[in-house]
């Protein structure tokens, strides 16, 4: 059986419904940054430090 590719399917929205569709879409923003500040304190890094962990992983990994 022939698969054809998926078609692009274009919409209108009434600018109630586009204004509807900003909250949700902030709304969904705003959600993720709260789950992930609430995944722990933030930590201090030394930007030196951190720099050599990066090139020894990367080393390890060959």
């Amino acid at each position: 059986m022939k698969t054809q590719p998926m078609r692009t399917l274009t919409i209108s929205l009434t600018p109630q419904q586009r204004e509807e569709l900003r909250a949700l879409e902030l709304e969904h923003l705003k959600r993720a940054y709260a789950d992930g500040m609430a995944s722990g304190k933030p930590v201090e890094v030394e930007p030196a430090e951190f720099i050599r962990g990066l090139k020894a992983e990367r080393r390890a990994r060959g």
